[in-house]
């Protein structure tokens, strides 16, 4: 793609339309990472409790 006049200004609706999909794409990437670590944090729980369980099967209480 050449551009013919690196200088001229972008016009108002354009700015809008570039603004709005860069935020779009930051709420799109927060809301990923968001769920992602909560799955995370859920996965970690699991396994404590897995080796807990473990545990207190392996354990003898007198």
């Amino acid at each position: 793609m050449i551009i013919d006049d690196i200088d001229a200004p972008i016009d108002l609706e354009k700015r809008v339309r570039y603004y709005a999909a860069a935020q779009v794409s930051l709420f799109a990437a927060s809301r990923a990472a968001h769920e992602l670590a909560d799955d995370f944090f859920i996965y970690l729980i699991q396994m404590a409790l897995d080796h807990l369980e473990a545990l207190e099967s392996t354990t003898s209480v007198n």
